[in-house]
């Protein structure tokens, strides 16, 4: 990768049991110096989403504060609930242009929950994702946000709303946790032409056409 190439893969991971999300953020600046001082911009990015609780009718609600770090816990939720969440990609202040990109694990590890029944709140939470039209889930496993995101318009929701499976949880979910765990990234939009299909971002890659991963940033 060209090390003079400006990027960013800000990341965010880690979750709480039920449903979850927590961020954190980085950033890579730079300074070259001959005769004069070039002081390199940066990007940086947030993940971020809303507290929820629920309201007197039992339904969970927004409650518009932020979080960034602990995540959501949902308890005593059951098939077919509909619960609020909405992880948000956010520039920081300060940031240059930048296109972002998320992936997603569903975590169940040691708990009752099959691949099946993860397979089915995949395709719940995909059909949340799709509708908005704006993510593009690609075969590195990415969700590439369709646009770089700007000054004017610095945010990229993922998905609004978890609809957890009715008829297609069985009663081996009972009293069992997942956690759904989330990895944003972003990377200079300027002088950057990602790769597209359909009129979709469907992946990065750098000039000698290898793909831009956090391990090739970092090395």
């Amino acid at each position: 990768m060209n090390k003079k190439k400006l990027t960013a893969l800000a990341a965010s991971l880690s979750l709480v049991a039920v449903v979850g999300i927590g961020a954190t953020l980085a950033y890579f600046t730079d300074q070259a110096s001959t005769q004069n001082t070039v002081s390199m911009g940066h990007v940086d990015i947030d993940l971020v989403e809303h507290q929820v609780i629920r309201d007197e009718n039992g339904n969970w609600v927004n409650d518009e504060q932020p979080i960034t770090s602990d995540g959501l816990v949902f308890t005593d939720v059951y098939p077919g609930e509909t619960v609020e969440k909405d992880p948000t990609v956010t520039l920081a202040s300060g940031s240059g242009d930048a296109y972002v990109r998320v992936r997603m694990t569903l975590n169940a590890e040691g708990s009752g929950f099959t691949a099946a029944d993860m397979s089915a709140l995949k395709e719940n939470i995909d059909r949340e994702i799709a509708e908005s039209g704006r993510w593009y889930e690609a075969a590195d496993g990415y969700y590439y946000y369709n646009t770089a995101l700007t000054s004017e318009a610095p945010s990229a929701v993922l998905f609004e709303e978890v609809t957890l499976p009715g008829a297609a949880w069985k009663n081996n979910t009972a009293s069992q946790t997942f956690r759904i765990e989330l990895q944003a990234e972003a990377i200079q939009s300027d002088y950057f032409t990602p790769q597209t299909s359909g009129g979709m971002i469907t992946g990065w890659v750098d000039e000698n056409g290898d793909a831009i991963t956090a391990e090739t940033y970092t090395e």
